[in-house]
C-alpha cells in the first residue's frame, strides 16, 4: 500500500510525522556532536575537560535519539493499527432525478440548534443546486458540498470516511473543491465513490 492509499484509508498520521521530523533533525545534530567528539579524541591538543564535556553531551544525545526512535515507531504503529481498515460500505444511490421543469422552493433557514434538512423539492425534483442551498445543508444531519461544479450529498459518507468524521463535517455546506483535489487529485477510487453521491450541477 502506498502512502497516499494509507492516508485515504486511515488519515494522515500527524503525530507520527511530527516525531519523524524531530528525529531527523535530532539525528543530524547528534552526528555533528559525535563527529566533533571523535575528532577531538584523535587529537592530543584538546583539554581533558573538553573531551569529557563532549563525551557527556554525546551520551545524553544518544539516549534522546533512542527515545525519539521508539516514539516515532510507536506513533506510526498506532496510526496504522488503531483504526479500522475495512472497506467502506456500499454507498447508497442518490435519489432519482425527476422533472427539471419544477422550480424548487427556497429551503427555509433552520433555527439555531436545528440541523438543516433539504426540502423534498430540492433533493428530488431539481437537478440544479445553488451555493445557497449547499450552505443550508451544513450539518451531520444533512451535509451537501460543492466540488468541481457539482453538488454532492455526503451525509451517509460522514460515518464511513476512513480518515474520520471531522474531515467530512468540515466540508458540509461549502465549496470543497480545493480540499478534495488537494487530498485525492488523480486518485480514481475517491472519484468513483464521490460520483455515487452526486445530486446535480451547481448553478449560480
Amino acid at each position: 500500500m502506498s502512502g497516499v492509499e494509507f492516508a485515504e484509508r486511515m488519515g494522515t498520521p500527524d503525530t507520527h510525522a511530527l516525531y519523524g521530523t524531530v528525529l531527523m533533525f535530532s539525528a543530524l545534530a547528534y552526528l555533528v556532536i559525535a563527529g566533533g567528539w571523535l575528532l577531538l579524541e584523535r587529537r592530543d591538543g584538546a583539554s581533558a575537560g573538553v573531551h569529557k564535556g563532549l563525551a557527556g553531551v554525546s551520551a545524553v544525545a544518544s539516549v534522546g535519539i533512542l527515545v525519539l526512535t521508539v516514539l516515532t515507531g510507536h506513533s506510526g504503529a498506532s496510526a496504522a493499527w488503531s483504526g479500522t481498515t475495512a472497506e467502506p460500505a456500499t454507498l447508497a444511490s442518490p435519489a432519482p432525478v425527476q422533472s427539471t421543469e419544477t422550480t424548487p422552493s427556497a429551503t427555509a433557514t433552520p433555527t439555531a440548534g436545528t440541523p438543516a434538512t433539504p426540502t423534498t423539492e430540492a433533493s428530488q425534483t431539481s437537478a440544479d443546486y445553488t451555493m445557497a442551498q449547499v450552505a443550508e445543508n451544513n450539518s451531520a444531519a444533512s451535509c451537501f458540498a460543492a466540488i468541481d461544479g457539482n453538488v454532492y450529498d455526503l451525509t451517509d459518507w460522514i460515518s464511513q470516511h476512513p480518515g474520520g468524521e471531522d474531515r467530512i463535517l468540515a466540508l458540509c455546506g461549502t465549496d470543497a473543491t480545493s480540499a478534495f483535489e488537494g487530498m485525492h487529485d488523480g486518485d480514481q477510487r475517491p472519484q468513483d465513490q464521490l460520483a455515487a453521491m452526486l445530486l446535480g450541477p451547481l448553478v449560480s
